[in-house]
């Protein structure tokens, strides 16, 4: 019988389950062309399906937490279950991804007197894209052009006030029958219904 030697790792605020007696590469969903796709899980918000969380890893950005809503073609859930329909919509995020990098988003940090750390992202040209906040748990992106930067630390308290309604909700995830490594916030994995210690317990009665 094959071994497998289950490993849990913590990692930029998630926890990563996976055999470490097999490569990653190996257990990555599927491959296009310097894109990654690692992990897919369904979200739920109080019971709900809301919508899909997806990591991937390119050379560039490094690897990445990405989340659409049930509402985004490639977050409907008979999409999400499917691995091979969730391959081919992943194929045409690579190619977004693709050109988003191509275009050479450039991030400038802006001087607001707030805990969170602001920045605007402008493309190649230098025409607005959007605003990014990021603090030490959490990275959101708001203000989408043809909106305009926001101007004031009120405006940008209120987006994050609403951002933080939006995460107190009852809020999970549990990843696809189709994805070798499990991926989870560290703040679920504290949970006794952690999706990663309910694996741990099947796989140790085994």
């Amino acid at each position: 019988m094959e071994k497998v030697e289950f490993r849990t790792e913590n990692y930029d605020n998630h926890v990563y389950y996976y055999d470490s007696s097999k490569s990653i590469v190996s257990q990555c969903i599927t491959i296009n062309e310097d894109n990654y796709l690692i992990n897919v899980r369904k979200t739920y918000s109080n019971n709900t399906y809301f919508g899909v969380n997806f990591t991937t890893f390119n050379k560039t950005q490094g690897l990445l937490h990405h989340f659409k809503c049930k509402d985004r073609l490639i977050g409907k859930e008979n999409v999400v279950e499917d691995k091979d329909l969730f391959s081919t919509h992943f194929k045409n995020f690579s190619l977004e991804v693709n050109e988003e990098l191509e275009n050479e988003s450039n991030y400038i940090k802006q001087n607001f007197n707030l805990s969170s750390t602001i920045y605007f992202c402008y493309d190649k040209n230098n025409n607005y894209k959007y605003t990014l906040i990021s603090d030490k748990e959490n990275l959101w992106r708001g203000f989408y052009h043809p909106n305009t930067p926001p101007k004031t630390e009120a405006e940008i308290k209120t987006y994050i006030a609403v951002c933080e309604k939006s995460l107190n909700n009852n809020i999970y995830t549990v990843s696809t029958v189709y994805s070798s490594i499990i991926i989870e916030h560290s703040t679920q994995y504290e949970k006794e219904w952690s999706d990663i210690k309910r694996r741990q317990y099947v796989n140790a009665q085994r």
